[in-house]
């Protein structure tokens, strides 16, 4: 073997021996780098003096403009309408009959509620703040569901939670003994 062909293999063994020491010691850039994922992210502030285009917050109702915002007849045509939005929004979580047996709600943790028991007492209003401010994945209703459905999706639940047949046997039963007396 010639000389050149030693020094080339010994240079190529040390230059070998560099990078697995760097890459099995760590290199000091990396350790410094920030590991921020998606949902850590901050925004950064504003400067000042910059006014922000639209509310970056959306904007929860009081109690008493949300009664404003979802009153509406309970018409067949706007049952017929609430039927349609609230397959559209809410019955891939909360189930066709509102008890959260929904396909993809199964997979949430917790569980959608069944609003058919929940919501009974409920003043529309008060359905209204629900959706735009329940728990577990619930919120997202506020960015996704555009303002002029959302009064049918109040009436379509207070509907299922006041139809007799909708509710679970156990209520029914309960229900008929009440009234009875």
């Amino acid at each position: 073997m010639s000389r050149k062909a030693k020094f080339v293999g010994l240079a190529m063994v040390v230059f070998m021996g560099a990078v697995f020491f760097l890459m099995f010691t760590g290199n000091p850039r990396m350790e410094e780098q920030a590991n921020i994922r998606s949902f850590q992210a901050r925004m950064p502030t504003m400067p000042a003096g910059l006014v922000a285009v639209r509310d970056v917050v959306p904007r929860i109702p009081t109690t008493a403009q949300a009664e404003e915002l979802a009153r509406l007849d309970e018409t067949p045509a706007n049952l017929q309408a609430a039927r349609v939005y609230y397959g559209y929004y809410c019955v891939f979580c909360h189930g066709q009959g509102g008890d959260g047996d929904g396909p993809v709600g199964l997979g949430f943790v917790p569980n959608p509620p069944d609003f058919r028991l929940r919501v009974r007492d409920y003043s529309p209003g008060q359905i209204y703040r629900a959706m735009l401010t329940g728990a577990g994945h619930e919120p997202m209703l506020n960015r996704i569901v555009p303002t002029y459905a959302r009064p049918y999706l109040v009436l379509y639940v207070r509907h299922l939670s006041l139809t007799p047949s909708a509710l679970p046997s156990d209520v029914q039963m309960s229900r008929a003994a009440t009234q009875t007396r």
